[in-house]
């Protein structure tokens, strides 16, 4: 089986006309498309989304045993020109309706670039993004502690193995109302990145979807939150999760930590020395960290610090840059130099 992904433009086809006159099914002009492939359809301008999702049933058919499709043949020119060549039939397994997946989402994977081609998709990462476009949390590549073999607000939806789809309406909702933000940190990313990184933002669930076990109705003003990949990893570092307010409580250092891992000052030096110098090695970060601290944690080997410090750099430092150019919009500008001395 293999998966493509293939340019549509009502201009020449009206696609979604043949499919709902044809009970979901269209004869498409492709000769390179076997039984049981998946094809994503792009509808070109003006949508400029992947719109629908279809799956090949025939292939090798001749235009005697076709659907009768000239009605929605915008271009009759390109309709009679091909009219000999060889058609697969091509089944609606998901229309994506005003969920379409968009045409920035797909830039920013690198999934399509300014020129849209029929072409096969390798990458299974790609592949599980348009099969399941709702899991948009995990873009950074951060793994966050949910169950995913749990249920989701949403139909099961069966490709090769279960998947459970989330509600990709709720998340838009949930923008709407609260904005790109991070609700945590106050991070945008517009306002940090310029363009690429406008739209981005990811949204957590104040009541994990792991702990509920069934399709519930989600309510995206009161159960969903704005947040930056760096809040969302932090508020997953205990189970259950912590509230958005025990994060801002941490981070004020009004809140008693548990352990190291939950240390903000020990994160925002590692911030700082990598924002002076992103050269600077593990090692040195931990001759540094580990003499900063060495009093307020005296049980700590240097084995602990060197799994801190390894923890810690794999997260920070993509976002050191963007803590530094934000720095003044936290109210951190001097407590970080302090930190320094």
């Amino acid at each position: 089986m293999k998966y493509w992904i293939v340019p549509s433009s009502d201009n020449i086809f009206r696609i979604g006309d043949a499919i709902a006159a044809n009970d979901g099914l269209v004869d498409w002009r492709e000769s390179r498309f076997s039984v049981g492939d998946v094809v994503f359809i792009y509808m070109m301008k003006p949508e400029c989304c992947v719109r629908y999702v279809m799956e090949v049933v025939k292939t090798n058919l001749e235009s005697d045993d076709t659907f009768n499709q000239e009605p929605y043949w915008s271009d009759k020119d390109a309709y009679f020109q091909g009219m000999f060549t060889k058609y697969a039939r091509l089944k609606l397994f998901k229309d994506y309706g005003d969920e379409a997946i968009k045409r920035e989402e797909l830039q920013r994977l690198g999934i399509i670039a300014e020129n849209v081609s029929t072409k096969e998709l390798k990458n299974q990462n790609v592949i599980d993004f348009l099969m399941n476009p709702d899991k948009v949390e995990e873009e950074s590549g951060v793994e966050y502690p949910e169950d995913e073999s749990k249920y989701y607000e949403g139909a099961l939806m069966k490709v090769n193995v279960n998947k459970y789809e989330r509600n990709r309406s709720a998340r838009q909702k949930c923008i709407e109302q609260k904005g790109l933000k991070c609700l945590v940190c106050g991070l945008d990313f517009n306002k940090a990145y310029g363009t690429i990184g406008k739209g981005f933002i990811h949204v957590h669930h104040l009541v994990p979807i792991s702990s509920i076990g069934e399709e519930y109705k989600l309510d995206a003003v009161k159960d969903l939150v704005p947040v930056c990949p760096n809040c969302h990893y932090m508020l997953h570092r205990k189970n259950p999760p912590y509230s958005i307010e025990e994060l801002q409580k941490i981070m004020r250092g009004e809140l008693k930590l548990e352990n190291i891992e939950d240390d903000r000052d020990v994160r925002y030096l590692i911030y700082n020395l990598l924002h002076m110098n992103d050269k600077i090695d593990d090692m040195e970060l931990q001759k540094q960290v580990e003499a900063k601290f060495n009093e307020r944690y005296p049980d700590m080997t240097h084995n602990d610090w060197r799994r801190i410090i390894a923890d810690y750099t794999s997260m920070v430092r993509p976002a050191a840059k963007v803590v530094s150019m934000n720095r003044q919009d936290y109210g951190m500008a001097a407590e970080d130099s302090d930190m320094l001395k």
